[in-house]
């Protein structure tokens, strides 16, 4: 009955010699293989001692390649919030290998939107497709690895790019503060704000001083504020959010003068 003997090396060495002794009489099998998708290295493999005759010998030969092969043209991509960018993928194949392939990618968000223009390929399996990639208005700023992986059955193969996802957080110059202002007592008054940084920008106006959220005015979730009827001196202010932070805007005051606008009354 023939045994095996086995030897495994965790070397991070550019060379590694392994050593074994069969315990077996009769023909033995030397199998070395190396950790799937290694790309370096060569092999050989020498038989001494015990009473091997002149006629053994060892087959020896390179680690295969991986049989389905996907790339991508740059290493790094950059984009920003609420953007979207169109990156080509190509799919070879190795060895004669034949078959369907599918791609599918992992290492995003669930909020941003992952999109091939052609997701399947039938067999032989080789093809060219764009994948598109939609970032949500509020996806985490980060640098994202992303996988692009090819299956087909047990088999696949892959690559990975990097995708920065910047963005500025929101600032309010002086000159872009919503401004005090005086109307009729009665009257409306329009407030604006104008954010820079990234965008895009959402916002919350709110009735009282700045920093003080308890009076949040519903509906007021746009850059320009309508205020209610304004009887009496009163303070307003906005909250500027994006994806990556926040700013709050200086209090401003609507002043009332004058006399509310009397209405004739109906006959």
């Amino acid at each position: 009955m023939a045994k095996s003997a086995t030897d495994t090396s965790n070397s991070t060495e550019t060379s590694a010699t392994l050593n074994f002794t069969p315990t077996a009489d009769g023909p033995v099998t030397a199998w070395v293989s190396t950790f799937l998708g290694e790309k370096q290295g060569g092999y050989s493999v020498t038989m001494t001692g015990g009473t091997a005759r002149s006629a053994c010998g060892a087959v020896t030969a390179g680690p295969a390649g991986p049989l389905i092969l996907v790339s991508v043209p740059e290493t790094q991509y950059f984009i920003s919030n609420d953007q979207s960018i169109k990156i080509p993928v190509t799919v070879t194949t190795t060895g004669g290998f034949e078959g369907d392939i599918s791609l599918s990618t992992a290492g995003l968000p669930d909020d941003v939107t992952k999109t091939f223009a052609q997701q399947t390929f039938p067999a032989p399996g080789a093809g060219r497709t764009d994948l598109t990639l939609k970032i949500a208005p509020l996806t985490l700023p980060n640098t994202y690895p992303v996988f692009v992986v090819a299956t087909s059955g047990d088999v696949t193969g892959g690559t990975t790019f990097l995708l920065t996802i910047d963005c500025g957080p929101p600032l309010i110059l002086g000159v872009d503060q919503p401004k005090n202002t005086s109307v009729n007592r009665g009257s409306t008054a329009k407030l604006t704000v104008k954010p820079s940084g990234t965008g895009p920008f959402f916002y919350q106006w709110y009735a009282g001083y700045s920093g003080l959220t308890v009076f949040p005015i519903r509906t007021a979730t746009s850059a320009t504020l309508t205020t209610p009827a304004i009887n009496a001196d009163s303070p307003f202010w906005v909250r500027v959010t994006n994806a990556c932070g926040s700013v709050d805007s200086r209090t401003v005051t609507v002043s009332a003068s004058g006399f509310a606008e009397r209405r004739p009354d109906r006959e």
